[in-house]
């Protein structure tokens, strides 16, 4: 299972596009500081057996494919939406950009994936809302090493694969 945790804001992600879509606009998404995940997330190797924590900065969703075997597919599902901050929206409206570029460029909400068992993942989801918001937002299938979103902006589908895969 594929857990998502709150993102603060923008988290230094895009920030040239941001600079230039909002000029000299200083708002609290773009000065909020990038949440410390670390201690709380340390604890979670032993007690529910996380083997994967990617965090979504520079390079977005792509990111997740390092964490990944080559014969599986990380699936994002777009029920996830109440992690979603509507600057996000706000960008992707005055950018003109596509799903696609959302994800590689932006955290969308999501600071942080863990991968876990799914049979640990409601108790690790419990662990981790003691002190970041969080949600269920995924699973890892069968596959051949891409990354597939629904989208949270539209009905489409986002799919990034391994330079070898394309």
């Amino acid at each position: 299972a594929l857990i998502g945790v709150a993102s603060s804001g923008l988290q230094a992600n895009g920030f040239t596009l941001v600079r230039r879509l909002f000029e000299h606009t200083l708002r609290k998404e773009f000065v909020a500081p990038t949440l410390d995940y670390y201690p709380h997330m340390m604890k979670l190797d032993s007690s529910y057996h996380a083997c994967a924590f990617v965090h979504i900065t520079g390079g977005g969703y792509t990111r997740i494919l390092n964490a990944i075997p080559c014969d599986v597919n990380a699936l994002i599902h777009r029920s996830y939406l109440f992690l979603r901050q509507p600057i996000f929206h706000e960008i992707r409206s005055l950018g003109h950009l596509s799903d696609k570029e959302m994800y590689q460029t932006f955290n969308c909400g999501i600071g942080l994936i863990v991968g876990v068992p799914k049979a640990a993942a409601e108790a690790c989801k419990r662990f981790i809302q003691k002190k970041f918001p969080c949600d269920i937002i995924g699973e890892v299938i069968s596959g051949s090493g891409h990354v597939i979103i629904e989208s949270a902006f539209s009905k489409k589908e986002v799919v990034y694969a391994r330079k070898e895969n394309t």
